[in-house]
């Protein structure tokens, strides 16, 4: 595992490997970052101020997505229904946060509005803010 930024981690379960949010672990190990820049956290506004760094430990988070404009995203072109559990479903128009590129075909990804988390079809969405 190891840091992306601030809010992402990159890691492996299996033969399976991708980034995904900070928030959506319990860090039990502190890794090794990057640089300084990048042990920051959020000032107590959201107002677009500069964040302050930590004295230690991952960052912590004040939203759930702190970075949002800067998050992977793609938006819905048509509805889409999941057709196997490791799939989400969606309608035109929604946002989806892009976590992997699986292949070609495939992303993994959450609905921002259901909050669900799964596999969709590559050709069914516009990507908005691509994957690093």
């Amino acid at each position: 595992m190891e840091w992306v930024s601030e809010d992402w981690m990159r890691g492996r379960v299996g033969k399976t490997e991708g980034i995904f949010p900070v928030n959506f672990v319990k860090v039990v190990r502190e890794l090794p970052r990057a640089s300084a820049a990048t042990n920051v956290t959020p000032a107590a506004s959201t107002s677009g101020s500069a964040p302050t760094k930590s004295a230690s430990g991952p960052p912590v988070s004040h939203t759930t997505h702190l970075s949002d404009d800067l998050m992977p995203r793609a938006e819905a072109l048509y509805d889409y229904t999941a057709g196997s559990s490791n799939e989400i479903s969606f309608n035109a128009g929604d946002a989806l946060y892009l976590l992997e590129k699986i292949n070609a075909d495939w992303f993994m990804g959450e609905n921002i509005k259901t909050k669900q988390i799964g596999e969709f079809p590559v050709n069914f969405v516009q990507v908005e803010v691509p994957l690093p």
